[in-house]
């Protein structure tokens, strides 16, 4: 499946990404920017966990996840101007965050799930909820 997130554009790694290409495999979901997820290719990619079912929704800016970030991500700086919700089934929520020219991911779920944070297939971070959250400055 491919997303078209052109009115929330995504900074990733210093490579602004419209797209994201969504691959359910047998053990993972990966969501990917430059392409269907491989592991053979340099891919830009979050692995995370077999979901039950995906969906996808677009949101503008907000007030709350503009303070949770500057708490948690000191590193951004820019306003937020919108943010990319892919929902993993009923507990697993990942926003990939557009702050202009800087972005982040957050994942929000009271259960334990592990999001690799892939920049040309080398795994840069990994996504872990303490005590229901967790972040990743992916702007590069």
């Amino acid at each position: 499946t491919k997303l078209d997130i052109s009115s929330c554009p995504i900074m990733y790694f210093g490579q602004k990404y419209e797209q994201v290409y969504v691959n359910f495999t047998n053990d993972n979901t990966a969501f990917c920017f430059n392409g269907f997820y491989n592991p053979e290719t340099k891919g830009d990619c979050l692995v995370a966990p077999k979901a039950e079912d995906g969906q996808m929704a677009i949101f503008g800016s907000s007030d709350g996840i503009q303070m949770i970030v500057n708490y948690f991500v000191p590193t951004i700086t820019n306003s937020m101007n919108c943010s990319v919700l892919l929902n993993l089934g009923p507990n697993i929520f990942l926003y990939l965050v557009n702050f202009g020219t800087q972005a982040v991911l957050m994942l929000q779920s009271p259960e334990s799930p592990v999001i690799d944070v892939l920049a040309n297939s080398d795994k840069v971070d990994t996504l872990r909820p303490l005590e229901g959250i967790a972040f990743s400055d992916v702007s590069g």
